[in-house]
């Protein structure tokens, strides 16, 4: 596949999807503790702010906290934008 027309940006993938929406998700190998179980550690790429999990819920808590961080940073950029 191609890609040298795309023109990635901070904003932005390759593929158009917001870069500030974009995680890396490092699973260890068995789980950790327990077979079948979700452990790991996962990362906003653009900020690199990682975070350990070592369940599902706490995976999905990882990514509400991100989303909360980002809507916070986006309102904050906007009030110094109207400044």
């Amino acid at each position: 596949m191609k890609l040298a027309h795309l023109d990635p940006t901070p904003d932005r993938t390759p593929h158009g999807l917001p870069g500030s929406r974009v995680y890396a998700v490092q699973l260890l190998a068995g789980g950790g503790r327990e077979p079948g179980r979700v452990a790991g550690t996962l990362e906003h790429v653009l900020s690199g702010r990682r975070h350990d999990f070592d369940d599902g819920p706490a995976l999905l808590a990882c990514l509400a906290l991100e989303q909360a961080l980002q809507a916070h940073a986006a309102a904050e950029a906007d009030n110094a934008g109207r400044r």
